[in-house]
């Protein structure tokens, strides 16, 4: 059934001449582009935990097992342990060449609730001035993604959609943290009352930054910020880790020499991650638009009551009808009403159909068999 509905999702695709059914992995590449350094940070991690930290022979001392977590770091979304939280990754640029200094120029707010349903809340916020450019609710079975410009909410709904904020979210939840373990040691803290470890690393010479990858741009990507060019001199990373391994708060300060429309000034970038809520019984419902839409009652012509919704985008959606054929669905319609004013292809293949409602308009729509399922596209 998968194959047969991507299939059918290009076929739309090229029938509407538009993009918007790409439209989420569009944002998540978005989310990708518009912080370089986070995944640059990660890969340039993992490199220098396999070649600069030295590998255990003996049992750790006391200090020495005091001074790292009891497990790999990690990020929220990579901890069975917690099922439930809200992360906010902001970055600030200071410069006197930036009107409202310090001004947000990235925010990422992600959310983890349980209630009513497990779901997964993302707000992508960038550029100068900070404005909204993605957000993304996700649950087991379902992905939707808001059109910044229009409002309009694109749907991809059915099994293995609901796991795609998972996969880019980790990103930008612990390598700072990392590059701070692997320089310098952790004290003992708290943090909201539980144990945690707390690392602080500096980096002042042009060999350390570019050892570790930072000796360039430390700024995202994003409206407004494209004529500027930041050179890091000094960067500072502070984090804090719980004993499990999770990351709850890491700042990354770059200080440094802001370059923007020929003009060179002092400036100081910052990035944070705070980790809040941690378990705590959190609500976070669909927007009401969503709650209902993935019932056939929405679709522009009657559906079965078995009939569901997989993708919805710019006027277009495509719904299954299990258990069923395209006899039976479209003797549904004249059932209710309805007249076939026209038909072209088969089945198997793919069967256009051109349905007349009973004020005269008339819905075309794609009809496809998938074993013992019915596909019925919509096309405005």
């Amino acid at each position: 059934m998968r194959r047969k509905i991507v299939v059918l999702s290009v076929f739309l695709v090229v029938v509407l001449m538009a993009c918007s059914l790409l439209s989420p992995a569009k944002v998540l590449q978005a989310v990708q582009q518009a912080a370089p350094t986070a995944a640059a940070l990660a890969t340039q991690v993992e490199h220098q935990m396999a070649t600069t930290v030295p590998q255990p022979t003996e049992q750790p001392s006391s200090e020495e097992a005091t001074s790292s977590p009891s497990s790999e770091i990690h990020g929220p979304m990579n901890d069975q342990s917690v099922h439930s939280f809200r992360a906010t990754i902001t970055v600030t640029l200071e410069s006197k060449l930036v009107t409202q200094s310090p001004a947000t120029i990235y925010q990422i707010e992600i959310t983890k609730a349980q209630k009513p349903q497990p779901v997964t809340h993302l707000i992508l916020k960038g550029g100068l001035p900070l404005t909204l450019e993605a957000e993304i609710y996700e649950t087991k079975d379902g992905f939707y993604t808001r059109d910044p410009q229009s409002g309009e909410w694109i749907t991809l709904h059915g099994e293995g959609f609901g796991d795609t904020v998972s996969g880019v979210a980790d990103i930008f939840l612990s390598p700072q943290a990392a590059l701070a373990m692997i320089f310098s040691r952790g004290k003992p803290t708290t943090y909201q009352g539980k144990p945690a470890l707390q690392y602080h690393w500096v980096a002042d010479t042009v060999a350390s930054l570019q050892q570790i990858g930072l000796g360039e741009n430390l700024l995202p990507s994003g409206q407004g910020l494209d004529d500027m060019q930041f050179d890091p001199k000094k960067v500072t990373v502070d984090a804090i880790v719980l004993q499990s391994g999770l990351v709850v708060k890491q700042v990354m300060r770059g200080e440094g020499q802001l370059t923007r429309n020929a003009q060179t000034a002092p400036a100081t970038v910052t990035w944070q991650m705070v980790l809040n809520d941690v378990n705590a019984d959190l609500n976070v419902p669909l927007p009401a638009e969503l709650e209902n839409q993935v019932s056939g009652a929405n679709a522009p012509l009657p559906l079965p009551d078995s009939a569901q919704l997989n993708m919805s985008a710019s006027g277009a959606s495509i719904y299954t009808i299990p258990n069923t054929t395209v006899d039976d669905v479209l003797a549904f319609w004249q059932e209710q009403g309805l007249t076939i004013a026209s038909k072209m292809g088969d089945a198997q293949n793919g069967m256009v159909v051109d349905v007349k409602k009973a004020d005269g308009t008339q819905v075309k729509v794609l009809l496809s068999v998938d074993g013992k399922d019915v596909s019925v596209m919509f096309m405005p």
